[in-house]
């Protein structure tokens, strides 16, 4: 399960969703799921680009949800200067957690946490 939390959309976002939508759809047979969630307050605004960033960034395979809670889950303990939080998990354990501050999130840490795909993909 890869599972993306993120408080906007930038490029470099953009291309790590890409990067997991084919991955879900190569790794189908596995039963390779996640999935993207915006922390927004600002829901009815969003809606409307959340479904722009699906056709214009030609996601299909991975969800897209907003999140009511601009801070994330509760339970989760998202730190408040933290933009993009990727979760990779594997058995119901996470097995990679990757976090972000403003700007962090870059081509080279996307290659990065794109190669960590390889630890989550169940066995055939």
């Amino acid at each position: 399960m890869a599972l993306v939390f993120a408080r906007r959309v930038t490029d470099p976002l953009i291309h790590l969703l890409q990067h997991f939508d084919r991955a879900l759809v190569e790794h189908k047979a596995a039963d390779l799921r996640g999935w993207f969630v915006l922390l927004t307050p600002e829901r009815t605004v969003m809606e409307q680009k959340l479904d722009e960033l699906a056709s214009r960034s030609g996601l299909g395979a991975l969800p897209l949800t907003l999140g009511d809670i601009p801070t994330g889950p509760p339970n989760y303990r998202f730190h408040r200067d933290v933009e993009v939080t990727v979760l990779l998990y594997r058995d119901s354990k996470v097995v990679v957690n990757h976090s972000f501050r403003r700007n962090e999130l870059t081509e080279a840490s996307v290659t990065t946490v794109a190669a960590d795909l390889v630890k989550i993909i169940p066995a055939k």
